[in-house]
C-alpha cells in the first residue's frame, strides 16, 4: 500500500485543506499558466471543460471530470471515454493529470473531438519530477512531447509551469527520504514531506528563474496550449 498516496486522498475530503498543503508543501511553484488562470481568459458564456479536476473547482462555466467522486466534481468518467458529444465544449484544461494516464494518447484523442473546431486545449504535466502515484505515475513529457498528442492542431502558447528549483527541491527531498529511509516505505513517505517543508525557501527562487531563458530544459514541469484544427464531417 502507497501510504502517501493514501494520505493525499484522505486529504482531498477537504478540498480547501488539500489544496493549501499543496501549495505550500508541495515542491512545485507554478509559476506558469495554471488551469485557473487559462480559464480567466474566457467568458462565463463559455463553456470549459476541467479534465481530471479533482477538488479544483475553476468556475461556474467548467465541468469538473474526474475518475473520483471528490467534492466538487460534477461527473465521474475516464478521460479516455467522455461521456459529451463532439464540440461540446469552446476549450478544455488538463494540468498535473495526463502522466498518471496509462493511455495518454486516448485521452487527448477525447479531448480534441469534444472540443470546438477552433477551440483551445490547454495541458500541463510534469517534465523534470520523481515518481507520484494517485494512483498511478505513467509518464513525462517536454512541451513538444505534449503538442504531439494533438496531432493536427496548431501550438499557440508553450512554457514552464514550474521552474528549475521546483525541479531540485522535488529531486533533492526524495533523494534524502530514499537514502535515511533504509528501506522503509512508511518512513520514506514521512521524511519526504519532512524535506518538503525544509526546502520550501528553494522553489521560491522560481519567482526569478522560471521566468529566464532556458529554464524550460531543466523545468519540473511544462505546458502546452493548442488550438483545434477544423474537423472533417462524418
Amino acid at each position: 500500500m502507497d501510504h502517501g498516496n493514501a494520505f493525499k486522498n484522505y486529504c482531498k475530503k477537504w478540498p480547501r485543506l488539500y489544496n493549501a498543503l499543496f501549495y505550500i508543501v508541495g515542491p512545485a511553484l507554478l509559476t506558469g499558466l495554471t488551469s485557473k488562470k487559462f480559464v480567466r481568459r474566457f467568458t462565463k458564456g463559455e463553456k470549459i471543460l476541467h479534465a481530471g479536476s479533482g477538488t479544483k473547482v475553476l468556475g461556474k462555466n467548467c465541468t469538473n471530470v474526474d475518475m473520483l467522486a471528490l467534492p466538487g466534481v460534477d461527473i465521474v468518467a475516464d478521460l479516455t471515454a467522455l461521456p459529451f458529444g463532439d464540440n461540446s465544449f469552446d476549450a478544455a484544461t488538463s494540468e498535473q493529470v495526463f502522466e498518471h494516464l496509462e493511455n495518454p494518447t486516448k485521452a487527448a484523442a477525447e479531448l480534441m473531438r469534444v472540443v470546438k473546431s477552433g477551440g483551445l486545449i490547454h495541458i500541463a504535466t510534469p517534465f523534470l519530477y520523481p515518481w507520484h502515484p494517485s494512483p498511478s505515475d505513467y509518464s513525462r513529457w517536454t512541451c513538444e512531447g505534449l503538442a504531439s498528442l494533438f496531432p493536427g492542431c496548431a501550438v499557440v502558447e508553450k512554457g514552464v509551469l514550474a521552474g528549475p528549483f521546483s525541479a531540485y527541491a522535488a529531486f533533492k527531498a526524495s533523494f534524502l527520504a530514499t537514502i535515511f529511509c533504509f528501506g522503509s516505505r512508511t518512513l520514506q513517505n514521512i521524511l519526504q514531506y519532512f524535506f518538503l517543508v525544509l526546502l520550501i525557501p528553494v522553489k521560491l527562487l522560481d519567482i526569478v528563474f522560471a521566468r529566464i531563458r532556458g529554464a524550460e530544459l531543466c523545468a519540473a514541469a511544462v505546458y502546452c496550449v493548442v488550438r483545434v484544427s477544423a474537423k472533417k464531417s462524418a
